[in-house]
Formats: structure tokens, sequence, C-alpha cells
């Protein structure tokens, strides 16, 4: 899951944040607590013990990403509701926070790794990825270890997809078995496409190799897995200050910057758009060739506005979101829907397909299901009237547009 970032100048994320504001059942009532007034986050505990002995029983499927975008963090969520629903137990996590002791340990892993630039890996893989080609590993350390690998790239640059063949290769030499074969994304033309075509067949291919064809069910017919939980606070809580501890200036912490200029490089008659954009960096800061330079969007406030009003949801509402794996692990806020629409929602750009599924998911209104399913699961060479390449891309719908076509849709917050 995307960390919450609390400081400006960074990284652009998009974190698409759809708000239900009504519940169908009292299951689902359930899944929302409301804090009256405690400043601390406590959430009720239940009987999680049966669950957790059941689901030390399940096949495990560990995924692992590189991204610095965010884009193969999304696509490892996507994989996680994915096996969560055909009864998999999942673990996702960055590779550089993963511990590479466990590697050799594991029974299938999946790996999601981008490449950077002209071939390099990314920020939060490059020690993983160090680790594998320095010669130090004895052989055959991972004859036990089962994987499979999507890549990340742009055919616009020289090395393509090096990071995703450099894994599957290095993998290999080492003793690591292909359960799947390697895809590739191009960035360059629909990465997402790419993906899903990519895996239509890998929980077949899982199961098939691991003969486990009793875990697999239909995307459409199985439970809807839902990873993340609201909590809601009363308007007497206090919101916690954002401030940073650390003294490091990397990805996770940088430095706050003001933007001196900005202007467009293109002409009227051009159909394009290129800004160049001049950032003061003051007294005490420096730039070295190879730093990062990021821009920390926020939406309109009218539009902002304009969104919850539709939605029926009240922006001073504060709230976190919580996973359901670990109650304490927070995945957004404290904050407010104010503060989650103008900063954290990417209310402009087109929806990717994840997020139209996710949509289907919550309405039980069975025309605007298979409407929103057929948009999600058409690829791009579809250019009917209803198709994602037409109904979404030409006419430029994006989540504020859709939302007022389908109103009838159940409103709750989820990822």
């Amino acid at each position: 899951m995307i960390e919450y970032l609390f400081t400006f100048f960074a990284i652009l994320v998009s974190i698409y944040i759809v708000f239900f504001h009504k519940k169908s059942s009292k299951e689902e009532e359930e899944e929302t607590i409301v804090v009256t007034s405690t400043p601390t986050l406590k959430v009720p505990e239940k009987e999680t013990k049966p669950a957790e002995a059941a689901n030390d029983s399940k096949f495990p499927i560990t995924i692992l990403y590189g991204s610095r975008s965010g884009t193969a963090e999304d696509l490892s969520a996507i994989l996680k509701k994915e096996a969560l629903r055909r009864n998999f137990r999942v673990k996702v996590c960055d590779l550089e926070t993963y511990n590479r002791d466990d590697l050799e340990k594991e029974k299938m892993v999946i790996f999601l790794v981008a490449t950077y630039g002209e071939g390099e890996p990314t920020d939060n893989s490059r020690e993983f990825h160090d680790w594998l080609s320095n010669g130090d590993l004895p052989d055959n350390v991972f004859e036990n270890v089962n994987y499979t690998v999507f890549g990340l790239g742009n055919t616009t640059y020289e090395h393509y997809n090096r990071m995703g063949r450099s894994f599957d290769k290095l993998l290999k030499k080492y003793g690591a078995h292909t359960v799947y074969a390697r895809g590739e994304g191009d960035d360059n033309g629909c990465l997402e496409d790419d993906f899903n075509n990519w895996k239509a067949g890998l929980w077949t291919g899982i199961a098939e190799f691991f003969v486990l064809e009793d875990l697999l069910q239909e995307a459409r017919n199985a439970p809807f897995v839902r990873d993340t939980k609201v909590i809601l606070y009363d308007p007497s809580f206090e919101l916690p200050e954002k401030t940073s501890t650390s003294s490091e200036v990397d990805l996770k912490n940088p430095r706050l910057s003001k933007i001196s200029e900005i202007r467009e490089l293109h002409t009227e008659k051009s159909d394009r758009s290129c800004l160049h954009i001049e950032f003061d960096l003051a007294d005490k800061m420096t730039y070295e060739p190879g730093d990062h330079l990021g821009v920390y969007p926020e939406n309109q406030p009218s539009l902002v506005a304009r969104l919850a009003s539709r939605l029926g949801v009240d922006l001073d509402q504060k709230f976190s979101l919580v996973s359901t794996e670990s109650e304490t692990k927070t995945v957004v806020g404290p904050c407010t829907v104010r503060h989650a629409f103008s900063s954290l929602c990417d209310i402009t750009s087109l929806p990717r397909k994840n997020v139209l599924k996710v949509l289907a998911e919550n309405t039980d209104n069975p025309a605007d299901k298979e409407f929103l399913f057929q948009l999600a699961s058409g690829s791009s060479r579809d250019q009917g009237p209803n198709s994602y390449e037409s109904w979404i891309k030409k006419d430029l719908r994006n989540i504020l547009r859709y939302s007022k076509i389908f109103l009838r849709l159940r409103f709750l917050l989820i990822f």
C-alpha cells in the first residue's frame, strides 16, 4: 500500500479513494467504527484466533515490488486482492524493507519490478538487485523457491525492461524455478492492458504447478475481499501534527521548496503540453545531477466541493483507514475528508480499469455492475461506444463525471 506522505516536494502519488455513504448490510455497518473523543487509535478486539489458524493452512504467496512512481506498488495491491479471493495466504512487501534472508524459504514469489532511467533499478530495489548480482550467493541457494516476474518499462528508452529481465535471469542462476512466464509492461503503450493480459493465466498457472485447482474461483463469483476498514472520529477529535524527526533528505523525507516560475513551452497550435518549471532552492539547499524533483499537487477547492456534494459526504468528517490484516496499521489518516479529496485523491485524471472494477464490486445494480465490468475488462483494441477507450478515454470521463452517472452506487471508503 502506498505510504502516506506528510510533506511536499516528493513524488507524485495517485491514490484513488471512492466514498460510499450508505451501507448495504449489517455486516458492512460493523466495518465502520466510530471513535468519540480519545485521540488514541484503538479498534475493538475481535475473535481472530480461529481465522488466523485457518489462514496458516492456506497456500502462501509473497509479492515483492520495486517501484518509483508507485505503479508497481499499485499492481501488487491488485494481485494481493485477487490472491485473497482465491483463498491464498498473501504477503506484500517493498523490496527495500523485505528481509532478504527469507527469500530462500519462500514457496512462491511474484516480483513486480520497474526499470528506471537507462536500465537502472528503482531506489527501493537497488540494494536487493545488487545483492542478487554481486556473485556472493551460494550455488542453488534458491532451489526451493518458485517465482514469476512482471517487469515495468518504457520502449522509448534503450534498455527496455532491463530490471525485469535481470531479476528473472539472476533468480534462475541461483536455482529458482519459473512457475509462470515473465511478463513485460510498456508504459509507452498501455501498461495496464499488458499487465491484465499477463495475469489472465497467472492463477491457473500457479494452481496447475502446485496442483491447487480447488483454490481457483472465477473473479466475479468469488466474494469481494476488502483489505481496509474505516474508523470515523468525533468532531472533538484532534488531528496529530504532521512533523518529521528525520534529518535525512530522501524520497520519504523530502525538502520543501517553492515554485518560482512555470511556463508552457508549446504554442496554442499544439495539442500537447510541456511545462518549464523552476524551483527556488534557497540558500541552504543544493542540487546535484540525479537528485529528484517532484510536485505534490492539490485539487481545486471547487472540484473537491463538487465531488463531496455529489457523494453526499461531509468534508470536515475526520477518519482513518486501517488494514484489516493488522488493525494497528494505518493506511491513511487520521485526516479529514477534505484533506483526502484535496491531496490524496486523483479526481481529475482518467480512472484506471482496476478502479472501475472496485466500483463494479460495490454496486448491487445489475446493469451498472455489468457495464462497469465491461469497461474494466476490454482491451485497448476495443473502440465501441461503451468501451474503455471510447467511454472513458475519448470522452474524458474522470471520477467527477462518472460519479454523476452512477449515483445509484452505495458509497463506502475503500481502496
